[in-house]
């Protein structure tokens, strides 16, 4: 099931319940729908994504603002977003990030899954 930001979806569980999610950008509720206006459950934007299958929202500097990226190398970049193709390229390939820790944590993730393979 994909949901989409800004969705409200209707759907029976294993119960046969009718539910209504709705998904906001950093979290969704889950309530029954007798009484929508009443959360039975609150869940982060991260858990909604990996349960649903939401793509994720992607960060982007604004112009000239400073970013991070993995490198074909493997070392981490330290950019500057001035809109041109490489960085939409980047973008893309989901490989910008706020943080040089957030690029790091990125790259071994990768490392490891590469060497697994």
């Amino acid at each position: 099931m994909n949901l989409k930001i800004n969705q409200i979806l209707k759907y029976k569980d294993s119960n046969d319940d009718v539910r209504v999610i709705e998904v906001f950008s950093q979290s969704a509720l889950l309530s029954c729908t007798d009484n929508h206006k009443i959360p039975e459950e609150i869940y982060t934007f991260e858990e909604i994504q990996e349960a649903f299958e939401l793509p994720k929202e992607r960060w982007q500097p604004k112009k000239e603002g400073r970013y991070y990226c993995i490198g074909s190398n493997g070392l981490i970049i330290d950019s500057q977003w001035v809109n041109y193709v490489v960085d939409k390229k980047r973008l893309d390939l989901g490989n910008i990030f706020k943080t040089r820790e957030e690029a790091e944590q990125a790259r071994d993730k990768i490392k490891e899954l590469l060497q697994n393979l």
